[in-house]
Order: structure tokens, then sequence, then C-alpha cells
């Protein structure tokens, strides 16, 4: 029988127009199975409490091999860097592998106060800086508050 069929029979039981001895003993023998079932769920609740450890215990060591291979990556990809700076070549071609430098820029906001007002979003309640925007205009322009910085991101295809 399943749990809630014993709590069932148990509440049943109580209900019968028995004697008091005769209702006992009924009572112990329902409450013994349900002892029992309890027993078997608590069982299963620790064996996924265990499982539920080792699975943490492996995501963390997943996650440490993950951020050990990302670091000697990148540490791989500044040695690629360096050695394409120092012969001067903007493309390579190694193999199977096609290496070159990817042009991107960022926008650093200096002074906010300085920026055009044609470049201010109004959201509720705050004022945004259009950076998208700003950042297309200051390709040909110079705003005082902001700069763009140009740089060449090592790409590998």
């Amino acid at each position: 029988m399943k749990l809630y069929e014993l709590t069932e029979s148990y509440n049943q039981i109580k209900e019968l127009d028995l004697t008091e001895e005769e209702q006992q003993s009924l009572l112990d023998n329902v409450e013994g199975s349900i002892e029992d079932k309890v027993e078997n769920v608590v069982k299963v609740i620790k064996d996924n409490e265990g499982t539920i450890e080792a699975i943490k215990n492996e995501v963390s060591r997943l996650n440490q091999m993950k951020a050990s291979l990302t670091s000697k990556n990148d540490s791989l990809k500044r040695y690629i860097d360096t050695s394409m700076q120092i012969i001067d070549k903007d493309k390579l071609s190694a193999g199977l592998f096609k290496i070159s430098y990817r042009k991107s820029s960022s926008l650093t906001i200096t002074d906010e106060s300085l920026i055009p007002v044609q470049f201010i979003k109004i959201v509720p309640e705050t004022k945004v800086v259009d950076r998208v925007e700003l950042k297309k205009f200051m390709k040909d322009n110079h705003v005082e508050g902001a700069v763009v910085k140009n740089k060449k991101n090592l790409q590998i295809k």
C-alpha cells in the first residue's frame, strides 16, 4: 500500500465503531506499516541528498576545469597575438586555420554632463546616453566627455 492509502486506512479505523482493544490492534498494524513506509521514503530522501552533494561537487570541479582551460586559451591567444605583432602581420594562414584581427571599438563616457543633448535618451525618470548613436557620431566628430578606443581583436577561424 502507498503511504497516503495507509494514512487513509488509519483515519477510517478511527471512525469505526469498534471496541477500544480491537481498534488499537488495527491501528497498531497500520501504524507499523506507516512507519515502514516513512522510513523507506526518508531513505530515498537521504540517497537524493547524497546524489545532490555529489552533483554539486562535480559542477564545482567542472567549473574549475572550465576556468583553467579558458585561462590557458587566453594565454595561448596572447602568445599568437604577440608573435603576429612582432612579425607585423595582420593575417596569417596556419594550415587549417586563418588568424586575423577584427577591428572593434569601445565607448567610454568620461563626463556625461558634456554629452550633447541629442545623444541623451529619457527613460522613465532617468537620463541615459544613447551609446550606439554617440559612437556612430564620434567616427567623424569629437565630443567632449566621451572617448572611443579602437582595438584589434584576434580572430581564429
